[in-house]
């Protein structure tokens, strides 16, 4: 459905040195479990989010959505994809530097930079 691959896209199942990914990354394609978006967030990923449907109490389409809500990622259901509707969404969105620069804005507000220290406040108290 792609034709011909976009020259600065890779597709990867696993990357040990994710924090290189995302450094170079302008968009991700990926499930929506809570330490991935919190990784997208600290690197202001804009993202297409696809729910694991298998999850536990469907938490994942929930996580999508707190993120997708505010624009800074849209969350794609696989149920409603197949290969020709998503080559279309995803050329209409990786073409469309605006949005994308607007997803990437709205992913970086999402951040929480002291939330480790958060985190040991609240044990700590």
């Amino acid at each position: 459905a792609f034709g011909k691959p976009p020259e600065a896209g890779k597709v990867v199942d696993f990357c040990s040195d994710i924090q290189f990914a995302y450094a170079a990354a302008d968009l991700a394609v990926c499930r929506s479990g809570a330490s991935t978006l919190t990784e997208l967030a600290h690197y202001g990923i804009p993202s297409i989010l696809i729910p694991y449907p298998f999850a536990a109490d469907d938490h994942q389409t929930r996580n999508a959505e707190i993120f997708s809500e505010p624009g800074a990622a849209e969350l794609w259901p696989q149920d409603e994809l197949d290969e020709a509707n998503f080559a279309e969404k995803l050329t209409a969105l990786i073409t469309d530097d605006k949005r994308l620069a607007d997803m990437c804005a709205k992913m970086e507000k999402l951040a929480i930079p002291d939330a480790s220290e958060r985190i040991c406040d609240v044990v700590a108290s």
